[in-house]
């Protein structure tokens, strides 16, 4: 009998349990190492933000449901009070020691290792200028939402017409420290708890002093922009110090540079929340040393282009441990790295072959690295420009198929055999595929302010301001640039995003450096949650160009030049650049009607549902999204997307072979009436109506089925089962 596998998790905190409980559902045994006497990790401190029971997408509620399951997965050894004193490689697995008071005597053998031993919050007590620890009415974010779980929402009711201030980037953003990054969590719970405590006490006076919100991400963008409407105020600025109010001494005292009001300003406030970053582990040089594997600039665990891979073959990271997350964004990493750790312990086990034919949509740069990696991997590619796209070609390749302005008529099938039909009638084509990579991207619109100014030969785009810049050097467009001040507005009628903000910076630097031009950028929130782009800023300063936040200046623009009103004044300016805006494309919502997989309501690839956040996983199986489809990117990270997605095609046809996801659906066709509620109901398009031995009946693809237990659920006379579970005692059969 083939011996099952065998992993060690080691953390208990949310990535953890859903790395523990993902392999344990592909049949993978799992030992849980968990250092504290119970489970949850910094995941206990979250609170629940829902305002008047609408959610908050905030997935607090994550690690409540992953715990309610923790004790039941037979697969699963939990060992708390546990830690791992010493790893050894044997025989291509690992000896897992560990000390502690439930500690087996014995070391434990195991195929592969999941790291997730989570992240430490920054000790607020390091920022001594804001008395926490000194002044009673100064707490952190992780304090109140502490309480706020403890206590419940009402926790600080009856604050009436208190004045309460949050203070962004504690911790954070902070070069001389060792943080400059981003710890990309703290907007989005201040502004959250900010909204709760305004709900809560309408008479709040609720204030949020901040360096810039980071506001993209699909999950936070309704939440931000309803916050104003809430009546929370935003103050570009921090305070230098925090001291006790000498009028009320049960009050606390900033002292802070108002930057849009150009002035030293000082208010008082009768609680201040820090919201505290997040760092590394004080262990985590211990475990890499352990482990054999390497920190990055700032501490976390490095991982490979997967972002879940390590140097060491079998040793896999997974969550906040490798970078900044939310407990959703964690469980969704863990996932990955659990699929990825499945496919490494089972890859020689499986011998039956599959087809490794993949089909890549878009045109788009994220398509081409898609395609260029699913290549390097030694997979056949179709890859289809859609109507309209202009890809940069890749050379030639024995196993790749290039079809320009191709949109699919039909795609049927499941994965493991998607049939993909190019062209109508006569021109028809016929493509199969074991899997599918959407790579779309997204569609363009000029930006222009809808009051102010209008479309004047000063004023560009992005894409007009590249092109100027890729003119002759010596002839040409960009003679008259030369010696020049260019002003670049971001956020003129809505947040740059990510994409647009990283492709600015990018051309604010070509313009200084090969115009020798001023260069200005105007912001209002800079975007610099996603990796490299707070360096970017820092760099980008020392270069000459300059940062100025503005508010709601007026913006002009003539032939004869340009000038935008700003917190010090009027910037006048010779050229004035606007980024465009994004949306999705219109082709991306006919694709994703094609292959049957959701969009969001605003548009996009994939639903925004924090409970099952797969970014780049769709609900269909076999069907993946890369890049700017499905979320804000800036170019790197579209691209880096791709990668991913490649990954995640390869950890699904890597091994050669493809396996249910655990339990399966089977339908009874004796009992089936073809009411179609299954194909209806079914999440993952795995049910279809056949005729099979003279017998026409629902069928499950088995392959395609993910054992969610819709269809069981639904079905009226109940002739679908999951295969090795019955129906529950207490449920009368249908006759």
């Amino acid at each position: 009998m083939q011996k099952r596998p065998m992993v060690v998790v080691v953390g208990g905190g949310i990535a953890g349990l859903e790395a523990a409980a993902n392999l344990a559902e592909r049949g993978v045994s799992v030992t849980l190492i968990e250092r504290e006497s119970q489970l949850g990790g910094n995941g206990l401190t979250v609170c629940c933000k829902a305002i008047d029971g609408v959610c908050q997408l905030c997935g607090g509620c994550l690690l409540a449901e992953r715990l309610s399951s923790a004790g039941s997965l037979p697969l699963v050894q939990i060992l708390l009070e546990t830690t791992v004193a010493r790893f050894d490689r044997t025989n291509g697995g690992f000896s897992v020691s560990l000390s502690g008071a439930n500690a087996p005597q014995d070391p434990i053998v195991a195929d592969a290792v999941v790291v997730a031993t989570g992240f430490d919050h920054v000790d607020a007590h390091t920022k001594g200028p804001y008395g926490h620890g000194i002044l009673p009415m100064v707490t952190t974010g992780e304090e109140m939402e502490r309480r706020l779980r403890l206590e419940g929402q009402g926790a600080y009711d009856g604050l009436g017409a208190a004045r309460v201030a949050f203070v962004q980037c504690v911790g954070s953003r902070d070069e001389h420290a060792g943080r400059g990054y981003c710890s990309q969590v703290c907007c989005r719970y201040a502004v959250r708890l900010a909204r709760l405590l305004k709900a809560r006490n309408p008479e709040l006076q609720v204030s949020i002093f901040k360096m810039d919100i980071q506001n993209g991400g699909r999950d936070f963008a309704a939440c931000w922009q309803a916050a104003s409407s809430d009546g929370i105020r935003f103050v570009a600025g921090l305070p230098a110090v925090v001291r006790r109010s000498d009028e009320a001494p049960a009050a606390a005292t900033f002292i802070y540079d108002d930057i849009l009001g150009g002035a030293v300003a000082r208010e008082a406030f009768d609680l201040v929340v820090l919201s505290v970053g997040m760092q590394p582990r004080s262990d985590a040089p211990q475990v890499a040393d352990a482990l054999g594997i390497n920190l990055d600039r700032f501490g976390f665990f490095a991982a490979g282009d997967d972002e879940t891979s390590t140097l060491v073959s079998g040793v896999f990271v997974a969550g906040s441990c490798q970078a900044p997350r939310s407990l959703a964004e964690s469980a969704a990493h863990a996932r990955s790295a659990a699929e990825a750790c499945y496919r490494y312990v089972t890859e020689r086990r499986q011998p039956t072959p599959v087809s490794k034919d993949v089909a890549v949509f878009g045109g788009t740069p994220e398509g081409r690295r898609a395609t260029q990696e699913l290549l390097d991997l030694g997979y056949a590619v179709h890859w289809i420009a859609l109507p309209g796209d202009a890809p940069q070609a890749l050379p030639e390749h024995p196993h790749l198929t290039f079809l320009a302005d191709g949109m699919p008529a039909r795609v049927s099938g499941h994965v493991g055999g998607f049939r993909i039909t190019m062209g109508r009638n006569g021109d028809a084509r016929a493509l199969t595929a074991s899997a599918v990579v959407v790579a779309t991207g997204n569609a363009r619109a000029a930006a222009l302010p809808k009051k102010g100014i209008a479309s004047a030969s000063r004023v560009l785009n992005l894409g007009q301001l590249a092109a100027r810049l890729d003119a002759p050097r010596d002839t040409g467009a960009a003679v008259a640039h030369r010696n020049l001040r260019v002003l670049m507005v971001l956020d003129m009628e809505r947040a740059a995003g990510a994409e647009m903000t990283a492709e600015a910076f990018a051309l604010a630097e070509r313009v200084r450096r090969e115009w020798r031009s001023e260069v200005y950028v105007l912001y209002r929130d800079l975007l610099v949650d996603t990796p490299g782009m707070e360096a970017a800023t820092r760099r980008m300063r020392e270069q000459g160009i300059v940062f100025c936040r503005y508010d709601d200046g007026a913006v002009m623009a003539d032939d004869e030049g340009v000038a935008v009103d700003y917190v010090e004044g009027r910037l006048a300016g010779d050229l004035l650049v606007i980024p465009e805006a994004v949306r999705p494309r219109d082709e991306t919502a006919a694709l994703a009607a094609l292959l049957k997989v959701t969009v969001g309501e605003d548009g996009y690839l994939q639903d925004v549902n924090i409970h099952q956040l797969r970014p780049g996983i769709t609900v269909r199986r076999g069907v993946f999204a890369a890049g700017r489809c499905h979320a804000d990117l800036s170019p790197a990270d579209a691209e880096a997307d791709a990668v991913q997605a490649a990954a995640s095609v390869d950890a699904l046809l890597g091994a050669g072979v493809l396996m249910p996801e655990g339990a399966v659906a089977e339908v009874d066709s004796a009992k089936c009436v073809r009411c179609l509620t299954c194909v209806r109901t079914c999440p993952h398009a795995a049910v279809e109506i056949i005729t099979m031995d003279d017998v026409t009946a629902a069928h499950v693809s088995e392959l395609a089925c993910w054992g969610c237990g819709a269809c069981v659920g639904n079905c009226p006379v109940q002739a679908i089962t999951l295969n090795d579970q019955t129906w529950p005692a207490w449920m009368p059969a249908v006759q």
